[in-house]
């Protein structure tokens, strides 16, 4: 567990900042960590880090633009070390995935603690400004993880979260918070400008209901556009449900073409949870990459993604059980290859 002095510490600069820039991961867990932190001053700029598990150095544009006296990078697993060379002001990264050597970061990792404390960045979030119960749950259980506090949540809203729910599969895929997580997940796709306006929006929303039965005009509007990419989410899902039917290998894979939102990361983790003795390989083809999601419900895929990745144009890495790759197109039936060699021969 990251130690409560340190949580203060984190507490402190957000207190001091006047300017503040975060910079957060592209789910539910980085939004609300970054919506947990800001509600706290009401302060600061964010900026969505899309499509690599990486914050670049092609982000200090962003630093030069907004100017900001502190910077915090929030459910990143990495930070390339140019970017942190290039910034001249105090940079705090609070994160949950494998420990990083870095220099120049104010580092806060439950890992650096506790081996197998893996707890979300939403989680820490809110143990540090304490500033929404909501949005901590909602980060916490797109996550996979049960907070402490569900109770609570589940006492205000009984019926958006029933009490006898207690599995994050169970909770994402049968409850009406389930629904509400892929709301808020959706709000991250589309174009900047619709995506910087529905997160406004969000900071503002104080229940679930104004979202689910569209209750506030501002609840409205994230419910719709929350409707529009299910159409494309469904479309995929229903072609990968009836591919998969058709494999009998442990490993199932499935790769869609370019469409215009970046789908896997929610549906890989969906279709683990209706094929759940199967390892899902999702990938989506863009250019000459193919953008991967990896999930297994009992297997450490992020074991079996290094290996898989060796000799391979491409990189990848995450969680135990939900993991993330990029492979160049032309590599990627080798990469599938010594995933299952490494599958039969790591004895896992």
């Amino acid at each position: 567990m990251i130690p409560k002095n340190k949580l203060d510490e984190i507490k402190d600069f957000l207190i001091n900042s006047q300017n503040p820039l975060f910079f957060f991961d592209e789910d539910p867990d980085g939004l609300c960590s970054y919506i947990l932190l800001k509600k706290l001053t009401e302060r600061g700029k964010g900026v969505i880090i899309k499509g690599k598990p990486i914050l670049e150095s092609m982000y200090l544009r962003k630093v030069k633009e907004y100017s900001p006296d502190f910077i915090f990078v929030l459910d990143k697993p990495m930070i390339e070390q140019d970017f942190l060379d290039g910034v001249s002001v105090p940079l705090i990264w609070l994160d949950h995935h494998p420990l990083q050597e870095n220099k120049g970061a104010r580092y806060y990792n439950p890992l650096q603690y506790q081996k197998d404390d893996i707890r979300p960045t939403s989680f820490w979030a809110y143990e540090i400004t304490k500033t929404s119960l909501m949005f901590a749950v909602i980060g916490c259980v797109s996550d996979y993880y049960i907070p402490p506090y569900t109770k609570e949540f589940s006492d205000l809203y009984p019926d958006v979260l029933p009490k006898k729910l207690s599995k994050p599969d169970e909770i994402l895929y049968t409850s009406r918070l389930g629904e509400l997580i892929k709301i808020i997940a959706f709000s991250l796709k589309g174009n900047t400008s619709d995506v910087a306006k529905l997160i406004n929006i969000l900071f503002k929303i104080e229940d679930p209901y104004e979202i689910l039965d569209g209750t506030t005009p501002r609840g409205k509007f994230v419910l719709r556009h929350a409707q529009k990419i299910l159409k494309e989410y469904n479309s995929i899902k229903e072609s990968a449900v009836e591919t998969f039917k058709e494999q009998k290998e442990n490993v199932l894979v499935y790769v869609y073409s370019n469409k215009k939102n970046s789908l896997t990361k929610e549906l890989s983790s969906e279709l683990r949870y209706i094929f759940g003795d199967k390892i899902v390989i999702l990938g989506r083809q863009k250019d000459d990459e193919i953008k991967l999601s990896i999930r297994s419900s009992t297997i450490p895929v992020n074991v079996l993604v290094k290996k898989a990745l060796e000799g391979v144009s491409g990189y990848g890495g995450g969680h135990p059980y939900a993991c993330g790759a990029n492979v160049q197109s032309s590599d990627f039936k080798k990469f599938v290859e010594q995933f299952k060699t490494a599958l039969k021969t790591q004895n896992l």
